[in-house]
């Protein structure tokens, strides 16, 4: 489940940026087709998953914005904003269904959902390939495999099936299925099995029967069975990197602690033993220790660095952020992203997520005046939120900035008085505003903020 958490969240983090590039299409006659085909790709893999772990809302939600970026890629629609909306719903939705699974919460309810996203897919047309076979088109078949450890041993997997499958006909669809006595894989299958076949093929664990509907080409399968994707591209090589977790990267930080100490104790142990060897001996081992000493440092480094992980992964999320609050709010606000390369700690990446999408939040909700107000100032209606990050020495510097009203500090003053709040009477320092801006309880919002459309932003304090 850990991996699965994991995969889900890569998926989503890429899903967000695509659909804010995707509205901006709202309307054009041309989309991008490689925006479509990643958004596909990426809710596909989240159905397939979902489906391993048998979480049925989450391979439900995926497979209806499947149906839309379906229409999308065969024309049989255009982008508009009410799709992009219904996108950007069900991935809400799909965050939060497994946000639950993750804290062992019931699910939320997805039909609100659902039915926004059916309602952009277009119904289907009389020459679709959902609805009917053409004319001459080979039977189709969903075939399932059962695999077991005898079979296994035989040489019988899900790739020698695959390949099988292949040689009488057209894989079309292609998923695991998660049973009481196991995993098994489902096939859809179009090519002529003759019965005499299926029947030799029951006791490599295959089974057979006709398709109760015309079967639709998914993802990955299809043009002999590759999806259109050429083996030999860059993006079908191998992906050279591997999850590790945490705890077991501390685990090692820890060992090489204990190395570093162990070695300083054994230096100690052969400081006296200078003036009894020879200065040639003592030359070796003084060099070996010192050669340790250096590899220790070395290693040390490269797990702190092995860590790291770029700013990015908390900027990704902040425009889907904005965008959200600009719909909210009324306001126009452009964000800009500055050092997104600059690396932190995964620990911190995790815990300052939360923060910085409440003071982005807090920038839009408390810092923008009206566009009606910014132009009677003589600003630009739009306006630029500042998101960056930097080092300085070994600390990394994380600066969010606007170019709003400011901070009236004799209003925030008053508000705090009228809480009930402690504040020296007459104008108040720039400390004091920070601490009481800091503190829960006074706002200077009109109202308080709408919850948070994404689950990680729970906090509420103002």
């Amino acid at each position: 489940m850990g991996d699965y958490f994991a995969e889900c969240e890569e998926h989503l983090v890429s899903v967000r940026g695509l659909l804010l590039t995707l509205e901006r299409a709202v309307g054009a006659v041309e989309t991008d087709p490689g925006l479509l085909e990643e958004l596909f790709r990426s809710f596909h893999s989240i159905k397939g998953i979902s489906g391993m772990v048998e979480l049925r809302e989450a391979e439900m939600l995926a497979h209806e914005m499947e149906s839309y970026l379906r229409a999308l890629r065969q024309r049989d629609a255009l982008v508009s904003q009410a799709g992009v909306d219904a996108l950007i719903a069900g991935v809400d939705a799909l965050e939060h269904v497994i946000a639950a699974r993750r804290d062992n919460r019931a699910a939320p309810g997805i039909g609100a959902a659902i039915r926004q996203i059916a309602s952009v897919v277009p119904a289907a047309s009389p020459g679709s390939p959902v609805t009917r076979l053409e004319p001459g088109a080979p039977p189709q078949w969903i075939v399932t495999f059962s695999p077991s450890s005898e079979l296994n041993a035989r040489g019988i997997n899900v790739d020698a099936v695959r390949n099988r499958l292949r040689e009488r006909g057209t894989i079309l669809t292609a998923a695991p299925r998660v049973l009481p006595s196991g995993i098994s894989f489902e096939f859809g299958v179009a090519g002529d099995l003759n019965a005499e076949m299926l029947e030799s093929w029951k006791s490599d664990g295959i089974s057979a029967e006709p398709a109760p509907a015309p079967i639709a080409p998914s993802e990955g399968e299809g043009a002999g069975g590759t999806g259109g994707v050429d083996p030999s591209s860059p993006s079908a090589a191998p992906v050279q990197y591997v999850r590790v977790d945490l705890a077991r990267l501390d685990e090692v930080m820890r060992m090489i602690g204990d190395l570093v100490i162990s070695r300083s104790r054994l230096e100690d142990t052969l400081a006296p033993l200078e003036a009894r060897i020879p200065a040639v001996q003592w030359r070796a081992v003084h060099d070996n220790s010192t050669a340790i000493e250096r590899q220790l440092r070395d290693l040390r480094e490269g797990i702190v660095r092995m860590r790291l992980v770029p700013v990015g992964e908390i900027c990704r999320r902040m425009p889907f952020v904005v965008r959200d609050l600009n719909r909210e709010s009324g306001a126009k606000v452009q964000l800009v992203l500055r050092g997104q390369g600059t690396e932190i700690d995964k620990f911190l990446i995790e815990r300052m997520m939360d923060p910085i999408l409440h003071l982005v939040r807090n920038a839009v909700s408390h810092g923008f005046e009206s566009p009606a107000d910014r132009r009677s100032a003589g600003k630009p209606e739009e306006g630029t939120l500042t998101l960056s990050a930097s080092t300085a020495g070994d600390s990394v510097v994380l600066e969010i900035a606007d170019d709003g009203r400011g901070i009236d500090a004799a209003d925030v003053a008053r508000r705090a008085r009228l809480a009930g709040l402690a504040v020296p009477d007459g104008p108040v320092d720039a400390a004091t505003v920070l601490d009481l801006i800091c503190g829960p309880g006074p706002t200077t919002a009109p109202a308080i903020d709408p919850p948070a459309p994404l689950s990680t932003a729970s906090c509420r304090v103002r």
